[in-house]
């Protein structure tokens, strides 16, 4: 009788520790999701604006659209990349080289 007592709640401690470890990972892994789509919502009404116009976006394509660079932004030309004129020349002059590949 004390054999089945002490198997019982040896078995019922096993599930509880292991229900609170399930618990503790599951509810990290919503706080770092509740944590990424506060910046994420932000970046999707900031596109949205740009666009003028709302979109449709699931939790997915809003962590993708944090790492999307407004064109607007970007603030470098090919005379701002300094010291590598050979190698601008060969990007601007190697695709009309090969030309004929294309036709």
């Amino acid at each position: 009788m004390a054999k089945r007592l002490l198997q019982e709640v040896l078995i019922y401690a096993v599930s509880a520790v292991f229900s609170c470890l399930v618990l503790t990972v599951g509810l990290k892994r919503i706080e770092n999701m509740r944590e990424n789509s506060s910046p994420a919502a932000q970046r999707k009404r900031e596109i949205a604006a740009r666009l003028g116009r709302p979109i449709q976006t699931n939790s997915y394509e809003e962590v993708i659209a944090m790492d999307v660079v407004n064109p607007d932004d970007l603030s470098v030309d090919f005379s701002a990349i300094g010291g590598m004129e050979k190698i601008k020349e060969s990007l601007v002059t190697t695709p009309d080289s090969f030309a004929h590949n294309f036709t």
